[in-house]
């Protein structure tokens, strides 16, 4: 027996991920992301056959931070991170039966020790026993990284702040000007044009202009709160995200009085009845805007909406593979064919991801993912495996005395032209500044002196805004 992990409700559409051995029960996806094994007896399939569901074992996560390692011993290679309560798919076991090889829901693989996880849903007698040599190591982070050979090159767009004005300046620092005003510039492939969106009240509207500012013009509009365009390969289309659906005000509600009220519910009171005696416990629930994406013809600007999950946000069009796009999707990373409405794979399940954007070569994903410890910036394959831990405050930050406790925020990646280096602005000084580094992490700094970090007075909000290009 198993402690429930969420409540799924009558009439509720859900995606059947896997199924037990027994196929009595079903491994599902609720559309807020939540997974947990379910009795087949209890739902209705009205798409597809539970037949086909894959055979698993799964496991829950105990430890947060976990690294999945190469092999089964501490000495393998880190390959990626699972945190706690994550699901995982439980492939084998090591002879000494305490190390496990999982699968995460976005298609990581690595070893994680035994006593880390919790919930098995079977027995591990039925895992396959798995030996791994210890000094044949292939590597286990997949492509390798590029390096970075002389100064940085290219032209950078960005935004001083969201709505403000956008841009211009060349990787050595010179050439900065202005190119317009708008939200989430991004330069075009061959980086002579830029693309933006601009707000009037709540109706959003798509821009593209000269990176010299001439040429600016309208390409379509009526979409609310348009952000984040990317531009395809070929530059001939844009894909952004916009507000679609959802409930876009507060809602106040009641329930009666021992019963749990939502977790993102707040501005709590009790209601009485006419004695003065309490009956239920009323609260206000913020917002709920859902978010879809569009696919528009930059000439023409006739468009195609697509899904891109519930809250699909900050898409990134793979330059490699013109019909895949990967988004943002409220729980993580999803891909999406734009060809193909009935295509979607999860990359990732992690809550916190957010801003995707691909190498040049298509081969990685910088995304940033907010925790406990500040907003970093990780690494992945392009097929989301692998992830890396590119930022993240140092220990002793925190016990300087010129140093706020406060951790650093490393937001808004961009890479460089060649792939050997990501842009990205940080908060370590105490103000928001263009940081430049490697792209495995190594050689953080300043990508301008102070002199012109002085003059560009950046800000950032945190709601997943694109600040930077590179081409």
């Amino acid at each position: 027996d198993v402690a429930p992990l969420s409540t799924a409700t009558v009439d509720e559409t859900v995606t059947v991920m896997a199924q037990n051995p027994g196929g009595d029960w079903l491994l599902i996806r609720r559309p807020n992301g939540k997974m947990g094994w379910v009795p087949a007896a209890s739902l209705t399939i009205t798409n597809g056959f539970t037949e086909n569901a894959q055979p698993v074992m799964t496991a829950l996560v105990s430890s947060n931070n976990l690294p999945l390692l190469a092999g089964p011993g501490i000495f393998f290679d880190p390959v990626g991170q699972v945190n706690l309560n994550d699901f995982v798919s439980l492939l084998g076991i090591n002879p000494g039966r305490n190390w496990v090889l999982v699968e995460t829901a976005g298609g990581a693989r690595g070893w994680i020790q035994l006593r880390l996880i919790n919930n098995i849903s079977g027995a591990l007698d039925d895992l396959p026993e798995i030996s791994v040599d210890p000094l044949a190591q292939t590597d286990p982070a997949g492509p390798q990284i590029s390096t970075s050979a002389g100064p940085p090159a290219g032209t950078l767009v960005f935004q001083t702040s969201s709505g403000g004005d956008i841009m211009a300046i060349n990787a050595d620092g010179t050439g900065l000007h202005k190119i317009s005003t708008g939200i989430d510039p991004v330069l075009s492939p061959d980086g002579r044009q830029v693309a933006f969106t601009r707000w009037q009240g709540d109706s959003g509207s798509l821009w593209v202009a000269n990176t010299d500012g001439s040429g600016e013009r309208f390409v379509l509009g009526e979409m609310r709160k348009a952000k984040g365009p990317d531009w395809s390969p070929d530059g001939r289309q844009i894909v952004l995200n916009y507000q679609h659906g959802g409930r876009t005000d507060e809602k106040k509600d009641c329930v009666p009085l021992g019963t749990r009220p939502p977790l993102n519910a707040g501005n709590f009171y009790l209601k009485k009845n006419a004695k003065g005696m309490p009956i239920a416990l009323c609260f206000t629930i913020p917002p709920d805007p859902h978010w879809g994406l569009r696919v528009i013809d930059v000439s023409s600007g006739n468009y195609t909406d697509m899904y891109g999950g519930q809250y699909a946000f900050r898409p990134a069009w793979d330059p490699q593979q013109e019909w895949r796009v990967v988004s943002a999707a409220g729980n993580g990373l999803l891909a999406i064919d734009v060809n193909n409405e009935d295509y979607r794979q999860q990359l990732t399940n992690i809550l916190g991801d957010g801003s995707p954007v691909f190498s040049p070569d298509g081969r990685f994903i910088a995304v940033t993912t907010r925790g406990q410890d500040g907003t970093n910036i990780f690494r992945l394959n392009a097929d989301g495996s692998g992830r890396v831990q590119l930022t993240q405050t140092p220990l002793w930050e925190g016990i300087r005395p010129d140093q706020s406790t406060q951790p650093w925020n490393n937001v808004a990646p961009a890479w460089s032209p060649d792939g050997s280096r990501i842009a990205f602005l940080t908060d370590r000084n105490g103000r928001w500044e263009i940081w430049v580094m490697n792209a495995d992490g190594s050689d953080q700094r300043p990508l301008f002196s102070d002199d012109i970090n002085d003059q560009l007075a950046i800000e950032y909000n945190f709601v997943d805004e694109r600040a930077l290009s590179w081409r």
